[in-house]
């Protein structure tokens, strides 16, 4: 993954941006060394299915087919949770509660799928969008059966991602409801209490989670490829 990124040390003198390739971790804390060898920790504030789907495409660019299937799926499904985590806490439901029921299904993406589609219909009144059977089908062949998934496969299914979670981040964002907990979610995502890390910072994201929705929320996954 590349970020832009500033050095703490190197701002005292000058302000300096440098690209850097930080390979996803699960806690988004990096150990970074800037041009001029200052070493210091930062804190990439980014939802996990948000770095799972960005994973997904650089992979792609790379002709890594498998690991770009994979981490579309699992942004997917972590989209889900993000969903269900941001609709019930709305709702007055305890972080610490929310995450003590997931638990029970966090290794079960059928259920996962049946709460978000009941919790869906329930918020506003409709069944969701979901995959269609052939990326369904496609995406039970690539992880239960070891199909070997090409660059096609891999731009099909990315797409049909893309397609569930846009609309999905789009009616969020169009009900008061949600507008606290959108922008307070990324906060979750950061380690605020170690003082070894000099930075937090957050990166531009493919999905308006925090910010505006605009002209990148229309791109399609060859766009992402050529930009």
């Amino acid at each position: 993954m590349q970020y832009h990124l500033s050095c703490p040390i190197c701002l005292k003198e000058d302000f300096q941006q440098f690209i850097v390739d930080l390979p996803p971790n699960n806690d988004g804390v990096y150990e970074v060394t800037c041009p001029k060898g200052h070493i210091f920790k930062t804190d990439i504030l980014s939802h996990h299915f948000q770095t799972l789907f960005e994973n997904a495409i650089h992979s792609l660019s790379n002709k890594y087919f498998i690991e770009s299937f994979v981490s579309f799926a699992a942004c997917y499904e972590r989209f889900i949770e993000y969903f269900l985590n941001i609709v019930l806490i709305s709702r007055g439901v305890k972080i610490s509660s929310f995450e003590e029921a997931w638990k029970n299904i966090a290794k079960q993406s059928e259920r996962q799928l049946g709460a978000f589609i009941f919790i869906y219909l329930q918020e506003f009144g409709v069944k969701p969008q979901l995959l269609s059977n052939s990326n369904i089908q496609l995406r039970n062949n690539v992880i239960h059966k070891g199909y070997l998934p090409t660059k096609k496969d891999c731009m099909k299914f990315g797409e049909g991602v893309l397609g569930f979670i846009r609309p999905v981040v789009e009616l969020l964002k169009t009900e008061s409801d949600f507008d606290l907990e959108l922008t307070k979610s990324v906060n979750y995502t950061g380690i605020f209490d170690d003082r070894e890390i000099h930075q937090h910072y957050m990166p531009y994201q493919l999905f308006a989670i925090n910010r505006p929705i605009n002209e990148t929320d229309k791109k399609t996954i060859s766009d992402f490829l050529n930009s």
